[in-house]
Parts: structure tokens; sequence; C-alpha cells
């Protein structure tokens, strides 16, 4: 899978936030079933300020983290780089990477 949501409640600067990843892999022009290099795009909710025609909260984008190595299954990089658990529905990785091999 190239992209992948997952929604989370955690911590950033010691206050908690919900926050989102967003998980892209590039597989370039490699089948989806290759290694690819994965970049997480992490979000957090934030209310605004109560401006007319402003949606009351909204993903304000933190941070891109770059995950090291390639992959196969979002799931498996985002796991990796965060140590969040696998979603429910992602089943157990194949291997450290998510390939099938």
């Amino acid at each position: 899978m190239p992209w992948r949501p997952f929604n989370s409640k955690g911590r950033l600067d010691g206050k908690p936030f919900v926050l989102l990843f967003e998980v892209i892999r590039d597989p370039g022009e490699h089948p989806v079933p290759s290694p690819a290099p994965t970049v997480i795009y992490v979000y957090s909710l934030t209310h605004s300020n109560g401006t007319p025609g402003w949606t009351p909260s909204y993903f304000h984008f933190v941070r891109k983290i770059p995950v090291p190595g390639t992959f196969c299954n979002s799931d498996t990089a985002l796991k990796v780089a965060t140590g969040l658990p696998l979603s429910a529905d992602a089943g157990p990785p194949p291997s450290a990477d998510g390939c099938l091999h």
C-alpha cells in the first residue's frame, strides 16, 4: 500500500494531542510489492481561532520523518519509525521490511 493514514493519541512537547500519521511509500517505476523509500508526515489536531469561514478544527503539519531503509508495507514502516503497533487490519508482517521474500 503506497499511502496509509493512521490516527493516534500522543504527546507533542509533553502535551496531549490527537495525531494523524500519513505514511507514503514511493515505489517509483517498480511494482507495488517492491521495497521502496517511505516518508511519514505527522499532523496534530488543532483548533482554529474562530475566524469566520474556517473549520473549527484541522490537522496542522508538525514534521516529516524519512524512514531509513526501504519497505513493501507502509504499516511496517510506521512501526519501525515510531514504535506504534500495527493496525488491527494489517496482519502480521511477513518480514522486517514488510516484503514477501
